[in-house]
């Protein structure tokens, strides 16, 4: 049964949040539905300050109340409100607000789903030069929502957001210049793209490098670097490095094969209803490379007394302890002392740290089931 390996697949799609602009300039990856939104209204505005300034008609003040009861942050959350709040400050002509208000109209929150109308707030803050109204301008432009499809336009957008530093803006051009979408194909500028934007810490673009390393696309072919980069997209629960990583470990691409890596990462991927990894992980079970477990041997000893006290000291820090005695030729009898078992190297690894502050030395043991 064959592995799945997606790596190239990955690079062909656009992981990309709409963006969120708080008034103070702060930005992040969200829509209003969602868990993660932009940041907060600044802490030394209390709320009853914030709503005396935007009573008053400070629109800074009215875009960051407007953000407070989107989040739910010292209000209960009331997109109805955040919108009535977003629309006095974009009356104003506060960019931020515009933007804000746009991706109210886009997901339907507070408002109902209108794309034209999304599209319209974009243009207005985009064209005062904010770099967030002009990523998602340029996104709803590659989608083809409330504009017609329009790649160039897309691209348009995205240089502009990205000249500005926005790493969205820049893992969308990535995306561009690897299909050759709206711009002629070019791996090299691709790969360019996506390093602007992996520095600044976005997963997808981290990943987006990582194939481009494992395929020797616009790099020369360096499957340790893949390696590398899956590995900082992984660490922010990214479940397309994730999947890659396990690929990597069990074809032993870029790093040692190894079966109980691999189905730690795919375990992370699957977990998180990632099919492919679903599927490998099956056909890792179905061939016995899955079953393996670890122990640690903390010691042993030829006195039974000896052996409990250091099964009782362990216990003592919270772990599983056992004792196993085993004769050899059958007169010499030896007291293993094991903790465990562990079914990755994960947990493993986080053991024997905790182990060694406390002066305990231990070697690992691999045991099928």
């Amino acid at each position: 049964m064959p592995l799945r390996n997606i790596r190239m697949r990955a690079t062909g799609k656009l992981f990309l949040a709409l963006m969120l602009t708080a008034a103070m300039g702060a930005c992040g990856e969200s829509s209003p539905p969602s868990s993660k939104q932009e940041a907060a209204p600044p802490v030394e505005n209390s709320l009853a300050q914030l709503q005396k300034q935007a009573d008053s008609g400070d629109a800074e003040a009215q875009n960051n109340l407007g953000l407070a009861y989107g989040i739910g942050q010292g209000v209960p959350k009331d997109w109805a409100k955040a919108v009535e709040w977003y629309q006095k400050a974009a009356a104003q002509g506060h960019a931020n607000a515009q933007n804000n208000l746009g991706l109210m109209h886009y997901n339907g929150a507070g408002v109902p789903k209108d794309w034209a109308k999304a599209v319209e707030w974009y243009q207005k803050a985009a064209a005062q030069g904010l770099a967030d109204a002009q990523f998602n301008l340029g996104r709803v432009y590659y989608f083809g929502e409330g504009v017609p499809k329009d790649a160039a336009k897309a691209v348009e957008w995205y240089l502009k957001a990205a000249a500005q530093g926005n790493a969205s803006a820049q893992v969308g051009l990535g995306v561009m210049y690897s299909k050759g979408d709206g711009v002629p194909k070019d791996a090299a500028k691709a790969v360019e793209w996506y390093q602007k934007a992996a520095a600044q810490g976005l997963a997808d673009a981290q990943h987006n490098l990582g194939v481009m390393y494992a395929n020797g696309k616009g790099v020369p072919k360096d499957s340790a670097k893949a390696v590398e980069w899956y590995q900082k997209a992984a660490a922010q629960g990214y479940v397309f490095a994730q999947h890659n990583l396990g690929v990597a470990y069990h074809n032993g691409e870029g790093v040692p094969k190894d079966a109980a890596k691999a189905v730690e990462w795919y375990q992370k991927a699957a977990a998180q209803g990632f099919a492919d990894a679903q599927h490998n992980l099956g056909v890792m079970y179905a061939n016995g490379q899955a079953l393996s477990r670890y122990l640690l041997h903390a010691g042993s000893f030829r006195i039974f007394e000896e052996a409990d006290r250091l099964k009782a000291a362990l216990v003592l820090l919270g772990l599983e302890v056992n004792i196993q005695t085993v004769t050899v030729n059958n007169k010499d009898t030896w007291h293993h002392v094991h903790i465990g078992p562990y079914k990755t190297l994960t947990e493993l690894d986080a053991v024997q740290a905790r182990l060694r502050e406390n002066r305990i030395e231990t070697v690992v043991l691999k045991v099928k089931d």
